[in-house]
């Protein structure tokens, strides 16, 4: 019981620190952003900006979480997982909600050690890709 409570309480402490890093990366990018060469807006346009975006183990599997800026895209998310091979595999599709913050989604099947990223795609059909996040499946 007691080990639970450890676990929960780490888990909890590390979303709260991954949310202030999102905010402070958001903040930093804002300022970079208003200097930045057009070379440089244009690189950064096919990048999905997220508050944060986490992979924690759980009993049954890996719980993702994440949270888009404000100004995301309108279109659908799309979780993949690296395979075996380094190829990222659609592996389920999230509908976007305007009205919601957080988004979860439960991998009930993961590998031992995995890369998750998320995909969304706006209007006009370009993709955006967020950084990938590493999990353990112990």
């Amino acid at each position: 019981m007691e080990t639970r409570i450890i676990l929960a309480t780490l888990c909890f402490t590390m979303s709260l620190a991954s949310l202030a890093r999102g905010i402070y990366l958001y903040k930093l990018e804002q300022e970079h952003s208003q200097s930045t060469s057009l070379f440089n807006a244009s690189v950064m346009a096919d990048t999905l900006t997220l508050m944060f975006f986490n992979g924690i183990n759980s009993r049954n599997g890996i719980v993702l979480m994440w949270k888009p800026l404000l100004s995301a895209k309108t279109g659908d998310f799309c979780i993949e997982r690296k395979d075996e091979d380094g190829n990222y595999v659609p592996i389920a599709h999230i509908r976007f909600n305007s009205a919601q913050t957080i988004y979860r989604f439960m991998d009930n099947n993961p590998q031992k050690s995995t890369s998750y990223r998320i995909c969304q795609n706006d209007a006009i059909g370009r993709n955006f890709y967020s950084k990938p996040v590493l999990t353990s499946n112990c």
